[in-house]
């Protein structure tokens, strides 16, 4: 988490400052071992909130429209096409 800190205060535009959003997650934690760049401020999100995690609604969307698929991996109303796959995902 500290180099990923120092890579955005690298891409921080001179005399501006960033925000960046941490959820609960563990490596999001400040503790005494995180390293903070000058140009950076840290906004915690409160416990059991992903209505505020912006990463959350990707994930919705995600479920809603990608991942929600039937046992054959495709979405309702879809076809996976006529040919059967082998094990390794080549066509025959």
């Amino acid at each position: 988490m500290n180099l990923h800190l120092k890579e955005i205060g690298t891409q921080v535009a001179q005399g501006a400052h960033a925000v960046v959003t941490l959820d609960g997650a563990g490596w999001h934690q400040q503790g005494d071992k995180l390293t903070v760049p000058d140009n950076i401020s840290l906004l915690p999100l409160p416990p059991y909130s992903p209505e505020l995690n912006p990463q959350e609604n990707i994930w919705q969307f995600l479920r809603q429209n990608y991942l929600a698929t039937n046992r054959r991996g495709c979405r309702e109303g879809e076809t996976s096409g006529d040919q059967p796959q082998q094990g390794n995902g080549a066509q025959t």
